[in-house]
């Protein structure tokens, strides 16, 4: 049973409705209607995403990932709800901006993290494209591009030294508008860091191919390398200006005394 055949059967339970007298008879009818409806699987479509066992997932200096970093699969938006790309906004508004839809297990013994959620069809206006996962944010997902960041911190913070990230999407990482099939039988969609290929990350490096930020030992055979935050040159000049003009001041009122 297909999409199409989900919405028919609710316009021709619409009809029934209408053609009803409300009589004794017709609300027991009625209520028979109204449990066969709510009985029908809901539409839905589960995302399955990760990597693979024994990658290599690397910091910008080199070592290991540990399991208090945080993965999560989800998109950017702006204020209003539309969909951005985080290389067109400024790097510390990205958490602000960053909506979940799933978050990672992540096992740093085995360089692994998997995650899997649903993305609900449901013709429900207020359930339709939202994620199954408990701490998602209550958006509609579809047809969305799908982003996986790793991160040793989540704060809306503006992040600074010492802040690892790695951000990336594959051309393939969309979520999907409509389900494939109506009832909960379709296949699952299935998204690997692999899929990346020669894709430059956002934030990060990946198998050899790097992207913004700073590292200090890179490594190109990591499947995944995370790279520390770079101040924005701008930001760099007002923390030097402020600090050289508060110590002329000092000097000068210490030469007063």
């Amino acid at each position: 049973m297909d999409s199409l055949a989900c919405k028919l059967q609710g316009l021709w339970f619409l009809e029934r409705l209408m053609k009803l007298k409300f009589s004794k008879r017709g609300l027991a009818r009625i209520s028979s209607l109204c449990l066969g409806l709510l009985l029908l699987p809901s539409p839905a479509e589960t995302i399955n995403w990760g990597d693979n066992v024994l990658d290599t997932l690397v910091t910008s200096t080199g070592t290991a990932l540990v399991g208090t970093y945080i993965i999560q699969l989800g998109v950017f938006t702006d204020q209003f709800g539309t969909e951005v790309d985080p290389a067109s906004i400024p790097t510390d508004t990205w958490a602000a901006r960053f909506k979940v839809f799933d978050q990672a297990s992540f096992n740093p013994d085995f360089g692994y993290f998997t995650g899997s959620a649903v993305i609900s069809r449901s013709l429900v206006p207020s359930e339709y494209g939202r994620s199954s996962y408990a701490g998602a944010d209550n958006i509609d997902f579809s047809n969305l591009k799908a982003y996986i960041w790793v991160r040793n911190e989540v704060t809306n913070a503006p992040p600074g030294l010492g802040t690892e990230w790695f951000l990336a999407s594959a051309g393939s990482w969309v979520f999907p508008q409509s389900a494939a099939t109506c009832c909960d039988n379709s296949q699952p969609i299935d998204w690997a860091l692999s899929d990346l290929g020669s894709t430059t990350p956002k934030y990060g490096g990946q198998s050899g191919v790097r992207g913004p930020g700073l590292y200090t030992n890179p490594n190109d055979s990591a499947n995944l390398q995370t790279y520390t935050f770079v101040p924005e040159p701008g930001t760099n000049f007002l923390v030097g200006f402020g600090g050289l003009v508060s110590f002329f001041v000092w000097r000068k009122r210490r030469s007063a005394v």
